[in-house]
């Protein structure tokens, strides 16, 4: 198995993630797997098979990726203590778990693992006593996820057991971000409810930014046991305003909410201020957008995407001249300078042609001799029209 990590030396984003790399590389020296220097585009293989990485470039995101990577696509319980063990990160990591003998729905739990089984946890058992007491099942075999300290059980004749596996493949509200949207956006089928936040103020217990997530959680809290509503909006904690800038194509403040279409980039925003905000206040508003009652803002119309393109061309701009300004100025202003000399170049230049440079000498002799002679004659002409008068 091979870790490879695609590398340019004058790539700014490659030569951030070489501390990190190497850190990774120390942690996974143990295992059989090689780590090599090698753009940030990242790919595990495995058996030949490319399985690419998109998500943080963070140590402990990378060497969680290698570990699932490298290890069995399906796990097998035996005791309830391995269960335990299994499911203790559970409200970060959600656990799928088959149960029963392997049948035709364990080929499709199989199928669905080798292709999720890198973002995902799956396990199998054929004993039910491994399961804690509080958990009945109807019926073997079944699939059960646990998550958010709770578990849910595949509701068999009201979707199919893929569609089900990617909409309970996240947590309660996970964290969005560029690496992770579009597969957020996308797999779960749902409206992307954005709570947006910032890292650092939501870990101060009286910050207005904390205050607000607690309410959002709540408001989570009570569209999940909503059976309709939970099909329909998956939440989640956006760190900073970088991304619903992006999407309302100007200013967002923190604390917020966006409710987000991740297909359509059609978006809707409350009018309650956020410090007035409850949780069945956000429940209202997320009923509304189910009912059609709110029109959504945005979309991918031609217009939109020059106007979204226009904004992020001039904000990445800013940015780079906010945070590197001498590098900034010498990208734009060393070209700025030459196309600067050369239209100077091409205006001020003569571009008027002497005669003499198309003409030759002797071409010029006999027109000035052609042109003598006409005018000879012209008088000549003139002075015997006069003795006829």
């Amino acid at each position: 198995m091979w870790f490879v990590a695609f590398y340019a030396p004058w790539c700014g984003h490659c030569k951030r993630l070489m501390p990190t790399w190497e850190h990774l590389a120390h942690a996974v020296a143990d295992k059989e797997i090689d780590v090599r220097i090698g753009y940030p585009t990242i790919i595990f293989f495995r058996n030949g098979v490319e399985i690419p990485y998109e998500g943080e470039r963070t140590n402990e995101k990378m060497l969680d990726f290698v570990i699932k990577s490298s290890g069995p696509v399906i796990k097998v319980i035996n005791k309830q203590s391995e269960l335990t063990n299994a499911i203790k990160n559970c409200d970060k990591d959600p656990v799928f778990l088959f149960v029963g003998d392997e049948d035709i729905l364990f080929e499709k739990f199989k199928d669905i693992a080798e292709k999720e089984f890198v973002s995902v946890n799956f396990y199998k058992t054929k004993v039910a006593n491994v399961l804690p007491g509080n958990i009945k099942i109807l019926s073997e075999p079944t699939v059960i996820v646990f998550k958010d300290k709770t578990h849910y059980i595949y509701p068999h004749n009201d979707i199919s057991l893929k569609e089900w596996i990617l909409q309970e493949k996240w947590i309660l509200m996970p964290q969005i971000n560029y690496a992770n949207l579009h597969a957020v956006g996308t797999l779960s089928k749902k409206l992307l409810v954005l709570i947006i936040s910032d890292f650092l103020e939501r870990s101060k217990k009286d910050s207005k930014v904390s205050k607000f997530e607690k309410i959002a959680n709540e408001a989570a809290l009570m569209v999940r046991k909503d059976t309709e509503m939970s099909s329909m909006f998956q939440f989640g904690w956006v760190d900073g305003n970088a991304i619903p800038t992006s999407i309302v194509i100007g200013n967002f403040d923190i604390p917020g909410i966006l409710v987000f279409n991740y297909s359509s980039y059609e978006y809707y925003i409350s009018n309650d201020e956020p410090a007035k905000m409850t949780p069945h206040s956000i429940k209202t508003f997320l009923n509304s957008i189910m009912e059609g009652e709110i029109k959504p803002l945005g979309g991918n119309s031609l217009i939109t995407n020059v106007r979204r393109s226009i904004f992020e061309l001039c904000k990445n701009v800013y940015e780079m001249f906010a945070n590197q300004p001498i590098l900034a100025s010498c990208l734009f202003g060393v070209p700025l300078a030459f196309f600067s000399i050369i239209t100077y170049s091409i205006c001020s230049s003569d571009f008027s042609v002497d005669r003499d440079e198309i003409f030759s000498e002797s071409e010029t002799e006999e027109e000035e001799l052609e042109e003598s002679e006409d005018q000879w004659n012209l008088v000549d002409n003139d002075s015997e029209h006069e003795k006829n008068e």
